[in-house]
């Protein structure tokens, strides 16, 4: 709250009270940032299944991710390194043909993994055989010395048990890779990454990672893993009693997910915004093509030649290797900008940090929006890196600079993303607590008028309107049970920049003072 005497401060104009105020000028997304093998694909995956490719482009980057994902980091400069995963999420209603469109993005994933599994496999049960029969040849010895009364032959036994359990420490526990999930529960997060190089995707039609990240099957709210892996740079420590040490060193978590706005609007706004969750992920509200799309036989296929490519070039991908394992964990190799992307980059922060300011587009959404450039860079190494497929080589060339092209690339789908993300913010301030600040504010253009006449001085003993006369006009409203539920319609008009709240400093013991409330003058209606 601000200090009384702060009224005459500088006043943004108010945003439209209403569900709708961003729900124009919603531009589609253009694939022609993307590297040319994968814009033919998400252009033929979209006519094919009469969706926006705006769906398409989103999952592909979460595709590429998947793959790249802690092979590669990004020096932006000195102390600032950026990660290669994203988190990325699609909002639309029911019958939009996400999943089709999403399980088609995902196979070359799914048939990666699957042989690798099966490659796994055969050496874990090969590593499991040998631990057995080391564990049978102990079990053996241990018998026979326990029998033994000759003290040299029982040295003799005791140095070849010593010998075989050294023997059983060596052979490596073989974990069979798990590339992604579409459903995991915070708590199991580090177990699965750790058994994956401290790196995993979770991709998903639906927004189970919202209900879980929610407490909804545990009980808890426990959102430090998963920011942790999205952030590239922190460790995540689990140490529980029933359970060994679980610790990974820079873990990335790739998310890929699409789900319907009633996803959104039921999540608990306070603590996904406050925990700044909802801040990591890149948001795409696509215009739905429902009620536009073509006749079945009007459409064209999915061109076979176009598929696979597609799959060949994620496979190249997914087969990149790191710069070297050690210890257990992957060392990244490093890639960075060329000057003329450097510039491009400047300029849009310089863009972004503007529109920050009060009254600016990024007000509102202010924790979205301090992580964009960070999540720009990041698209821009996956898309440098993916323009680099060449269908007669596999390697990637790591020391190739990010170029301008691949920059404004980049930037292109942040400023389109913008007003994706302001719709989709829109979806947490719920209908109903739109109409209950608009009856709020109805409230307190009566009370300003009292306090104007001089009625409120005659009624409430008081010269101006504070929150326990507001909570004296408005209590009869079923809502309104006690003061405190005056408090979230009172932050989103003040977010919408209708009304201050004035905090006046307690003048000795007691109770503090009520706040006082203050219009916008730019309000017209008062």
């Amino acid at each position: 709250m601000e200090k009384f005497g702060s009224e005459k401060s500088h006043w943004p104009d108010p945003h439209p009270l209403d569900l709708k105020k961003y729900n124009k000028d919603i531009n589609n997304l253009d694939s022609s940032i993307l590297p040319n093998w994968l814009r033919d694909f998400t252009d033929n995956l979209a006519e094919a299944t009469q969706t926006p490719v705006g769906l398409s482009i989103m999952l592909s980057l979460s595709v590429l991710s998947t793959a790249l994902s802690k092979k590669a980091v990004i020096k932006v400069k000195q102390g600032w390194r950026e990660p290669l995963n994203i988190w990325t999420c699609s909002v639309m209603p029911t019958g939009n043909r996400k999943s089709p469109v999403f399980n088609k993005m995902i196979q070359p994933i799914k048939q990666y993994e699957k042989k690798l599994r099966d490659k796994f496999k055969l050496e874990a049960d090969e590593s499991k055989i040998k631990k057995e029969i080391v564990k049978e040849r102990f079990k053996k010895l241990k018998n026979q010395a326990i029998n033994e009364n000759d003290e040299n032959k029982r040295e003799k036994l005791l140095d070849e048990m010593k010998k075989l359990q050294q023997q059983k420490n060596e052979i490596n526990a073989i974990n069979i890779p798990t590339l992604y999930t579409d459903d995991i529960t915070t708590e199991a997060l580090a177990i699965a990454m750790k058994k994956n190089y401290g790196r995993l995707a979770l991709l998903s039609p639906e927004g189970i990672v919202f209900r879980h990240a929610s407490g909804l099957y545990s009980g808890n709210i426990n959102l430090n893993n998963l920011k942790k892996s999205w952030t590239g740079d922190e460790s995540i420590n689990v140490n529980r009693v029933t359970r060994s040490e679980v610790r990974i060193d820079n873990p990335a978590l790739t998310i890929g997910i699409t789900v319907q706005p009633s996803v959104i609007n039921n999540l608990n706004k306070d603590i996904f915004r406050r925990e700044g969750l909802l801040g990591r992920f890149l948001f795409c509200y696509p215009n739905s093509w429902v009620g536009k799309r073509d006749p079945i036989f009007d459409t064209p296929n999915l061109y076979e030649t176009i598929n696979e490519r597609y799959k060949k070039a994620i496979k190249i991908l997914l087969n990149s290797k790191p710069k070297e394992k050690k210890n257990g964990d992957w060392i990244p190799h490093i890639i960075t900008f060329d000057d003329d992307a450097k510039q491009i980059l400047n300029d849009y922060s310089k863009e972004v940090e503007t529109e920050l300011r009060e009254g600016g587009r990024l007000c509102a959404i202010r924790d979205w929006a301090n992580k964009l450039i960070g999540n720009i860079i990041r698209v821009s190494g996956l898309m440098h890196l993916a323009n680099q497929i060449q269908f007669n080589e596999s390697n990637l060339n790591w020391s190739k600079l990010i170029d301008e092209k691949i920059a404004l690339s980049a930037v292109k789908l942040g400023r389109r993303l913008i007003n994706h993300t302001l719709k989709t913010f829109d979806l947490l301030d719920k209908a109903e607590d739109y109409d209950l600040a608009k009856y709020i504010l109805d409230k307190i253009t009566k009370g300003k008028a009292m306090e104007s006449s001089g009625d409120l001085i005659d009624r409430f003993g008081k010269e101006r309107l504070d929150k326990s006369i507001l909570y004296k006009l408005t209590r009869k409203k079923k809502e309104i049970t006690d003061p405190d539920a005056l408090n979230r319609p009172l932050d989103l008009l003040t977010n919408l920049n209708y009304i201050k709240l004035i905090k006046e400093s307690n003048q000795g013991k007691g109770r503090p003072p009520s706040p006082k409330i203050v219009v916008n003058p730019k309000y017209k209606r008062f």
